[in-house]
């Protein structure tokens, strides 16, 4: 998926990285639920456009929070 061999990858990094891949998950579902709400069920097939509008705020969202979130472990590591 990544390009990158699993086997160079710590094992507390693997975790961390399951734990991530869930929670964009997560983020995906809601994005989705959310259009769904805000726009119909039918919507998507009519004007796929739109989800993937959703989808990539999902994306960022979520690439924004785990950037923060490493960002405050680093600070409270070197403290």
């Amino acid at each position: 998926m990544t390009g990158v061999d699993v086997q160079e990858i710590s094992l507390d990094d693997q975790y961390r990285l399951a734990l991530a891949h869930d929670t964009v998950k997560k983020h995906f579902a809601a994005a989705i639920e959310h259009f769904d709400e805000e726009f119909g069920p039918g919507t998507v097939l009519e004007k796929p456009e739109l989800l993937a509008v959703f989808v990539h705020a999902a994306a960022m969202e979520s690439l924004a929070s785990a950037i923060a979130g490493a960002n405050a472990r680093k600070d409270t590591s070197t403290l």
